[in-house]
């Protein structure tokens, strides 16, 4: 089991950075039914998803 843990953080960073690239560099298109429109920007998508991915 401890194996198993140790290697969790692999796809687990594989998962972030897929997310970062979508986050920072995909269209601005709306991909849920939420009344809130994603951030505009590089810089402003960088503050948002920053502060997830900063803890």
């Amino acid at each position: 089991m401890q194996k198993l843990l140790l290697c969790c953080p692999i796809p687990f960073l594989f998962i972030a950075i897929i997310m970062a690239w979508h986050g920072l560099f995909s269209k601005s298109e709306v991909h849920c039914d939420c009344e809130h429109p994603p951030p505009a920007g590089f810089v402003r998508s960088s503050v948002v998803y920053g502060l997830i991915a900063l803890p």
